[in-house]
């Protein structure tokens, strides 16, 4: 059952996002990991995320209503970053990903972690809110430490409902 759930949620994810101009990179176990790269206008760009973001929320919500008998409701926690990374084959000889690092991958990841520690199902990063309108009526502020940083980073949350 596990498996399968996966997999379902896996290619409807893969879905969500592609119509939504994203790309994904991989799927980590329950997670996944997407960007959205090119063009000029990087407001378009987070705004497509952001709409993939709540679509996946909403398909996981009839997930959880169409298959009773789960053990524990699912639910998806989102970290949306902006700026520069290395996109390519990374890896070894015999054992290259095509894939996307840098320190806005890292910090992204960081931020995902923070969504449970935090209680928010959505956090953005400081360079990517600077890019909405409107953001401190619908996201609350946090400074936060993280692995990685010497200085706490400040972030943006907010929760689907």
């Amino acid at each position: 059952m596990t498996s399968s759930l996966l997999a379902n949620w896996s290619r409807q994810a893969n879905e969500v996002i592609r119509n939504n101009g994203g790309m994904v990179d991989k799927f980590i176990g329950d997670a996944v990991m997407a960007t959205w790269v090119g063009g000029t206008d990087i407001g378009k760009n987070i705004h497509s995320a952001l709409i993939a973001i709540l679509e996946l929320n909403d398909f996981t919500a009839t997930l959880n209503q169409t298959m009773e008998s789960l053990p524990k409701k699912l639910q998806i926690g989102a970290a949306l970053n902006t700026g520069e990374a290395v996109m390519g084959n990374i890896g070894v000889q015999g054992n290259r990903d095509y894939t996307v690092v840098g320190d806005v991958v890292n910090v992204t990841f960081r931020l995902e972690d923070l969504t449970s520690e935090l209680k928010k199902d959505i956090l953005i990063g400081e360079k990517t809110a600077g890019h909405l309108e409107n953001v401190d009526s619908c996201f609350e502020t946090f400074h936060h430490n993280v692995k990685g940083k010497k200085e706490p980073i400040t972030a943006f949350g907010c929760n689907f409902k």
